[in-house]
């Protein structure tokens, strides 16, 4: 895989880099977990996967998986965090979560009492 081959360019010249987990079905899992240390730091992204409710199955079992798996010592998570994910991430490693700028957008408006934001808009 590309992406493989070009962080572990990267790593041999000094750079630290933290794989970037994607999969599309859970049938994917054991490629993308090929190759990733144990024990590490792995980066995964929800945004795309919430409002779909069988992408969400799909990314919440594989990340469960993949947790098991390569037992990270820290995700570092693009998108949101709700109860769910972070309970499963709270039996597992310790996670920072990073959220998209429409999310942002949307706390935003529900503090100041505004009507949300729907992708629509933009």
């Amino acid at each position: 895989c590309y992406s493989h081959a070009v962080g572990a360019i990267w790593e041999s010249r000094g750079f630290t880099v933290v794989p970037t987990l994607r999969w599309r079905s859970l049938e994917d899992i054991s490629f993308v977990t090929s190759g990733i240390p144990l024990g590490g730091t792995i980066a995964l992204s929800n945004y795309g996967a919430r409002r779909n409710p069988s992408e969400r199955h799909v990314f919440q079992s594989g990340a469960e998986q993949i947790l098991k798996i390569l037992k990270p010592n820290h995700v570092l998570l693009y998108g949101s965090l709700d109860t769910t994910l972070q309970s499963l991430f709270d039996k597992h490693t310790r996670v920072i979560a990073y959220r998209s700028p429409i999310d942002i957008l949307r706390v935003a408006r529900c503090a100041r009492g505004e009507p949300p934001v729907t992708p629509a808009l933009f």
